[in-house]
This record gives structure tokens, C-alpha cells and sequence, in this order.
């Protein structure tokens, strides 16, 4: 099992980020091949309606930029003239992905 790291740097990172409105709240958790070895948060649970405080349970809602990335660029290549869109994206896969949008 991992030893435990002392985390008191680390919850200050994350309590001044949250003190400064970097981010209304966040977790964290490192680890190694072993485990974890860091488990914190800072901020509460639900900002303006809780007083609830962030811990490495709560569900956050993730938000990916995976599907606008690609929209894009398909958008970009599309534009360029190299690709169409009835094209499958698996025989795009070799061609080059720069393009002026």
C-alpha cells in the first residue's frame, strides 16, 4: 500500500483557488501504482444554495471539448475542400489534419 503524503500544501492550492474564483469548487486525488496517496477538496458542494463541503465523493459534472474539437476540425477540413461529409471518418484518418479555418 502507498504511504500517505502529507497534503497540507496541496489542500491550500486548492482552498486559495476556490478563495480567488478560480473555480467555484474542486477535488482532488493522486496516486501512484499502489494507490492513493492524496484525497481532498475545498469549496462546497452546491455554490449559493448549500453549505455542503466538496470531498473527493462528490459527483461533478464533467464537461468534454472532445466533440467541438472535432466538429471543427471536420468543419475546417470540410471547408478546405478535403473532406466531405458523407465521407466516413475512418478513411480520413490518414490525411492531414491542418487547415485554415
Amino acid at each position: 500500500m502507498s504511504p500517505a503524503i502529507d497534503g497540507r500544501a496541496i489542500d491550500k492550492v486548492l482552498r486559495e483557488a476556490v478563495e480567488a474564483g478560480a473555480v467555484p469548487h474542486v477535488a482532488a486525488i493522486a496516486a501512484d501504482r499502489d494507490g492513493i496517496i492524496y484525497e481532498g477538496g475545498a469549496g462546497v458542494r452546491i455554490v449559493g444554495e448549500s453549505g455542503d463541503p466538496v470531498s473527493t465523493s462528490t459527483q461533478f459534472r464533467i464537461m468534454s471539448m472532445t466533440k467541438m474539437v472535432c466538429t471543427a476540425a471536420a468543419c475546417s477540413r470540410s471547408s478546405a475542400a478535403s473532406w466531405r461529409w458523407t465521407r466516413r471518418s475512418t478513411s480520413t484518418a490518414r490525411s492531414s489534419p491542418t487547415s485554415a479555418c
